[in-house]
């Protein structure tokens, strides 16, 4: 049931044959040591360098993936300039939005009031549509 649960596909003879050759005690049924062991052989029977050379290559094809980008200015500074430099542009990028939001706030706010109540909609479900 275990393999067909890992979509392989095995013939219930494979199956049999599989039980009669790991059920070492011959009670009928396959115990955790059991288990253990023809887990196992399966996968020393099927490690194929061939597969692991494949999954290797893979990981390092999509390895460029990973790879944060460096502004041009900051990829020859030490680390520490590097922080203080990307600390202070995080600092002017959140003092720009906040203006930008206490400046245009309040018109927002009138004008998502204005097309409610031309639209007969109230403000609160307008707000949720911008």
């Amino acid at each position: 049931i275990l393999l067909r649960d890992l979509h392989e596909d095995i013939s219930d003879g494979q199956m049999n044959t599989l039980f009669h050759q790991f059920d070492s005690n011959q009670d009928g049924q396959i115990t955790f040591e059991e288990f253990i062991h023809a887990i196992a052989y399966v996968i020393k029977k099927n490690y194929n360098k061939k597969t692991l050379y494949e999954e290797k290559e893979k990981l390092v094809s999509y390895s460029f993936l990973e790879e944060e980008e460096m502004p041009h200015d900051l990829a020859y500074s030490r680390p520490e300039k590097q922080q203080a430099i990307i600390k202070m542009r995080a600092l002017a990028m959140l003092l720009l939005g906040t203006s930008l939001i206490l400046i245009f706030s309040k018109s927002i706010v009138s004008v998502i009031g204005e097309i409610g109540y031309r639209s007969n909609i109230r403000p609160f479900y307008v707000s949720f549509v911008v």
